[in-house]
This record gives structure tokens, C-alpha cells and sequence, in this order.
């Protein structure tokens, strides 16, 4: 979840205090209390669509704006200017609506039954569901992409998600009091393989949101470019001979309706090499299908990090190469950093 960015100029006291971090954290949970408490007192509809236009006005004055807009120029390079605008208009408002259901997960879940949740199943689910063969489940920031989660409780999967704490613990607290509604469990990221393998030999599975960058990871072909993925999943997979299955989140109409695709499973290819490339190739597989669905909804992708850091890199050093006026400033803010 993105973290809001509020009180900048406490924020800017606060790398020097720790007490001025600590008020900046509870400035920002508070924050978020009060906004999903507005958001409860709503129906899930109407407060995913106020979710929505507040983040489509306030995402493109955020500094992540130019981010998001520029891993969409590297995706599309063929789009104009105003369609790459206006798609991350759309992206920040997909946020938005994230943001407003988080208060409705329950009445999203467990109450909407098939009017706010449509399941497709392309893979027999019944070994899954007894726990004689579980899988590691795979998906990208789509639409909402938390409700990859909830596809564990409908379709009756024992499922354990590999999540991200959030660095403010007030907020991350918040959170998962709400993520209990997915009916699953959750197991920290930082966990030792040894947690991650006990699971799986309990009959559960295990998924993962994996589309975001991962540096001290390999990296795969996405929209063209290497971008740093993490093969960790596959990697257990394919060395415990278990399913690498895509999950895939849209959202229906705009509103709060939902479709979950659990894909056929991403099969092991022995003849790319050995284990190490065998994983990168199951990710590279996974990564061409993320690609396909956010060709088809491109509004419904959220990346507002730098995806592709090797590309920024290259492109940074070409206009420094181009401007000695920029090597300079560039040097400057070094030693600033380092000295201040």
C-alpha cells in the first residue's frame, strides 16, 4: 500500500528526531483511521467511487506521479503524452478505490457472495482445496489486488500470504485487522524458507503479489526490458514439484465488483538449465502474463516505483553525458548528502 505523504515539513525534521518520526507515524495513522472510518460509514459502492476521484485528484500532485508516469511511457512507448496522463490519472484512481474497500473487505468477501465476487477456475481446484497437492499462488498490483487473497475462502484453498509489514507499525496493524475479512493467513516475508516449506507440507498454499522490483534478485524480460524479479517463488515450486499458478484480479464496470482467474499452472522446463534458470524461466512466464493483462487494462496496473532501475540509470548517465552543467549539480547533491 502506498504510504501517505503528509506533514512534509515534519517529515523533513524527522530523519533528524526520532520523537518527530514517531509523531509523523501516528499523524499518518490517524489519518487513515479517520479516512477508512468515513469510508465504513458508507456503502462499499459509494466509497469506492469517493475513493477513487479523491485519489485522481491528489495522485498527480504526489512525487510518485512522475514515476508512475514514466514505467508507463517504458511500457508503451508508442502512447502519447496525453494518453500516458490520463491512464495514470486512472492508475492513482484505482488506488483510491483500494484504499475506500479496505473498511468493506468483510461485506466484500464474505456477505457479497457472487454479486461482488466472481471466481474462475482453470485448473482443478479439489487436490488444492483437501491439501494434498497445494501451490504457490502468483499475482501483480492489479485492480485490487488484496482480494488475491480472498480467492483462498471462496474457493475453500487453505492459503498463507506472503506479505510486506509496512514501515509505520501503527498503520501496518490497521491493515491487517481489516485483511482478516480475506480469509487467510499471513506470514511475514522476512519468515525463513524453513516457515515457508512447513506451511506448504501442512496442506497450505502460498501466495504472493511478486511484480514489484526486487534488486538482490534476477531479472526477467517485462514490456521489453530486464527488470529485477523475484524467483524465490518458483524456485520452491519447481523444487518441491508443486503447482506455479498466475492469479489474476480485475475489476468489473469500474465499481465494486470483482472477477479472480486462477490461471493453469506455469510448468517446470528442465531444458532452460539448471535450477537457478529453471526458476527465472517459470517467473519470465509469469511476468509475460502480468504483460498481457495489463495490456488489456492498462488503468488497472499500479506501479509508482521505479520498475525498471537499470533502464533510469542508463537514460540518467545519456543526459548527464549530454549536460556537463547537470555532472555538476549531480556532484554537488552528493556531497551535500553525504556531508549534510
Amino acid at each position: 500500500m502506498a504510504r501517505l505523504y503528509i506533514a512534509g515539513p515534519l517529515r523533513a525534521f524527522a530523519d533528524r528526531t526520532r520523537w518527530a518520526e514517531r509523531a509523523l507515524e501516528q499523524s499518518e495513522a490517524l489519518l487513515l483511521r479517520g479516512l477508512w472510518k468515513a469510508s465504513g460509514a458508507m456503502t462499499p459502492d459509494r466509497a469506492s467511487s469517493l475513493g477513487r476521484q479523491t485519489l485522481m485528484w491528489l495522485g498527480p500532485r504526489m512525487r510518485q506521479h512522475e514515476k508512475l508516469k514514466r514505467n508507463l511511457r517504458t511500457a508503451f512507448p508508442d502512447w502519447s503524452d496525453e494518453r500516458i496522463g490520463a491512464t495514470a490519472v486512472e492508475s492513482w484512481g484505482q488506488l483510491g478505490q483500494v484504499l475506500a474497500e479496505y473498511p468493506h473487505l468483510e461485506a466484500i468477501c464474505r456477505h457479497g457472495g457472487d454479486e461482488r465476487i466472481e471466481l474462475v477456475a482453470n485448473l482443478d481446484l479439489e487436490p488444492i482445496r483437501s491439501g494434498k497437492r497445494p501451490c504457490v499462488f502468483v499475482s501483480a498490483h492489479l485492480a485490487n489486488w488484496e482480494l488475491a487473497g480472498a480467492m483462498g475462502g471462496r474457493a475453500g484453498v487453505p492459503l498463507s500470504v506472503i506479505y510486506s509489514p509496512q514501515k509505520n507499525a501503527a498503520i501496518d496493524l490497521e491493515l491487517q485487522r481489516r485483511r482478516a475479512a480475506l480469509g487467510c493467513e499471513f506470514i511475514d516475508k522476512s519468515s525463513k524458507a524453513t516457515v515457508l516449506v512447513g506451511a506448504l507440507r501442512r496442506g497450505r498454499s502460498l501466495g504472493i503479489v511478486i511484480d514489484q522490483r526486487h534488486d538482490d534478485s534476477d531479472s526477467v524480460r517485462f514490456f521489453g526490458h530486464d527488470a529485477p524479479a523475484p524467483i524465490a517463488p518458483a524456485t520452491l515450486a519447481a523444487r518441491l514439484g508443486i503447482p506455479f499458478v498466475p492469479v489474476r484480479v480485475e475489476r468489473l464496470d469500474g465499481g465494486c465488483r470483482f472477477r479472480i482467474t486462477v490461471e493453469a499452472p506455469i510448468e517446470p522446463n528442465p531444458a532452460v538449465g539448471d535450477a537457478r534458470e529453471v526458476a527465472r524461466d517459470m517467473t519470465a512466464r509469469a511476468y509475460a502474463r502480468f504483460e498481457t493483462w495489463i495490456r488489456e487494462q492498462p488503468e488497472q496496473w499500479l506501479c509508482t516505483k521505479r520498475r525498471w532501475p537499470d533502464l533510469n540509470r542508463r537514460k540518467w548517465q545519456d543526459k548527464l553525458a549530454r549536460n556537463p552543467r547537470l555532472v555538476r549539480s549531480a556532484a554537488e547533491r552528493e556531497v551535500a548528502g553525504t556531508h549534510g
